[in-house]
C-alpha cells in the first residue's frame, strides 16, 4: 500500500527599484509505502516439510527542496543574479523476515 503527498509553495517580492526580484520557491513530498508479502512452501523430497515466510517491508521517504533567486538589473546590458538550490532527502527503512520450517515425522 502506497500513500504520497505533496505541497508546493511559492512567493515573489518585487521590489521597488525596477527590474529587481526575488522568488522563493518550496517543494515537499512525503512517501509512505507498505508492503506485506506471506509464503507458503511444501516440500516432499528429501523431507516432507514446510517453509511459512513473512516478510515485511515499510519505507518513508521525504524530500525537501529549496530554491531562492534574485535577479536586480545593473546596467542596461548587465545584470547581477544569485540563488541557491538545496535538496533534502530523508528515508527510513524497516525490513522484517521471518521464517518458520515445519517438519513431519511419521512413525
Amino acid at each position: 500500500m502506497e500513500k504520497q503527498k505533496n505541497a508546493t509553495f511559492y512567493y515573489q517580492h518585487d521590489f521597488e527599484k525596477e527590474d529587481q526580484e526575488l522568488r522563493v520557491e518550496y517543494n515537499t513530498s512525503l512517501e509512505d509505502d507498505k508492503e506485506d508479502k506471506r509464503y507458503t512452501t511444501s516440500y516432499i523430497i528429501p523431507a516432507d516439510y514446510t517453509v511459512l515466510e513473512n516478510i515485511f517491508l515499510k519505507q518513508l521517504v521525504h524530500e525537501n527542496e529549496l530554491t531562492v533567486d534574485y535577479t536586480q538589473s545593473l546596467t542596461e546590458d548587465s545584470k547581477l543574479e544569485a540563488g541557491y538550490d538545496g535538496f533534502y532527502d530523508k528515508v527510513n527503512l524497516i525490513f522484517t523476515v521471518n521464517i518458520l520450517m515445519h517438519q513431519k515425522i511419521i512413525l
